[in-house]
C-alpha cells in the first residue's frame, strides 16, 4: 500500500520515534546525518532576549519537555511572587475556580472585547502537566488565536 501526502503525514504522526528507531536500526557502515540548518551562536545583542533555543537533535519523543522548549523575551521576565496571585474564573464555565493572583509588573496591551471573548482563547497555568514555568508566562499566560504569544 502507497501512502501520499497528508495520508502519510498522518500515519507518522501516530508512531512513536522510538519506534521508528527500532523499527530501522542502522546498518553496518551507516550513520545519522546532523541537521543542514544548525543553528548559529547569538549575537551580543539577542543574548538578553533568546532564551532558549530548540535543539532537534536532542529531542526524543514527541512532547518537549518543558526545559528544551524555546523562550523568547521582549519585555524581561517579570518577577512577581508566583505565591501571591489570584484568578477567578466563573460565569459560564463548566468548572467554576479561584486562584489567587496579584501581578504589579507593568505588561499590558490592548485587546478587544471581541478578542477577549474568543471561545478558543486558553488560560494555561501548566505545561506538560507540570505549573507554568516562569520563562513561559507563569502563574498564567492567555494563548489567543491570532496574538503572537509576546503579546498574550
Amino acid at each position: 500500500m502507497l501512502l501520499t501526502g497528508s495520508t502519510a503525514l498522518a500515519a507518522v504522526a501516530f508512531l512513536r520515534l522510538d519506534r521508528l528507531v527500532a523499527a530501522a536500526p542502522l546498518q553496518p557502515g551507516e550513520e545519522v546525518l546532523s541537521w543542514l540548518d544548525q543553528r548559529a551562536e547569538l549575537p551580543p545583542p539577542a543574548r538578553s532576549v533568546i532564551g532558549q533555543q530548540l535543539v532537534w537533535e536532542e529531542l526524543d519523543a514527541w512532547i518537549t519537555p518543558n526545559d528544551k522548549f524555546f523562550t523568547i523575551k521582549h519585555f524581561g521576565q517579570p518577577t512577581d511572587d508566583i505565591q501571591a496571585w489570584r484568578l477567578d474564573i466563573s460565569g459560564l464555565v463548566g468548572k467554576q475556580t479561584v486562584r489567587d493572583f496579584e501581578l504589579t509588573t507593568p505588561f499590558a496591551r490592548a485587546m478587544s472585547v471581541a478578542d477577549a471573548m474568543n471561545r478558543n482563547n486558553l488560560l494555561c497555568y501548566e505545561m506538560n502537566g507540570e505549573s507554568l514555568p516562569a520563562e513561559h508566562g507563569a502563574p498564567v499566560r492567555l494563548l489567543a488565536p491570532g496574538w503572537y504569544g509576546v503579546a498574550t
